[in-house]
Order: structure tokens, then sequence, then C-alpha cells
């Protein structure tokens, strides 16, 4: 992941006038920070904590960049991701559930 690409990203999505630039940013953020309502989430990632698209892998993922990232576009982006990811806190494991509180 690069952070530069990342807060340019996260920036034109929230500045950019032309609507060709925020939906490529959208695009790129969406394959870098897959959710539950994208389609190549699978059923059986939402619980894998090796998976690399999963929830849980982008959890982890946005606590990375807000560590590192001094972009508030950026900041305000993963938040709002991390808002939506936790507001189904249920279909996490126990481990996972763990995880997450000890390191957000």
């Amino acid at each position: 992941m690069d952070s530069y690409q990342i807060d340019n990203a996260c920036m034109n999505i929230y500045t950019s006038l032309d609507q060709n630039k925020r939906n490529e940013a959208e695009k790129y953020l969406k394959i870098l920070f897959p959710t539950y309502n994208d389609s190549s989430t699978s059923a059986n990632e939402l619980n894998d904590s090796s998976s690399n698209g999963g929830p849980f892998e982008t959890i982890q993922k946005c606590h990375t960049v807000l560590e590192q990232t001094k972009s508030a576009y950026t900041q305000l982006y993963l938040i709002n991701l991390l808002q939506e990811l936790t507001i189904h806190w249920q279909i996490f494991n126990v481990d996972q559930k763990t995880i997450m509180s000890m390191n957000l």
C-alpha cells in the first residue's frame, strides 16, 4: 500500500470537481479496503483472519494507515469505513474482536 496514493485518492473523493476522478479514486480504495458490500468479498472471507480481502483484514489495514497518515481526508474516509465495518460486530469471532479491541 502506497500511503501517497491512498491520501491522493481520499483527497480526490472529497475535493475533486471531476466525477471521473472521484469514481476512479473510489474504485481504487474499494480494491484496497473491501467491505461486506463488495461483490469480491465472499461469505467465507468474513471470518477468515488470513484473508487478504475480508472485513477483518480491511480493519487491520485501516489501523495501519491511520497510524501513518496526516491527511484529514484519509482519516475521514477510513474512520467512516471503520464505522461501517464495526456496525456488524457480531460477525467477527472472539479472537478477531480481541485483536480489534486491542488495536483500535
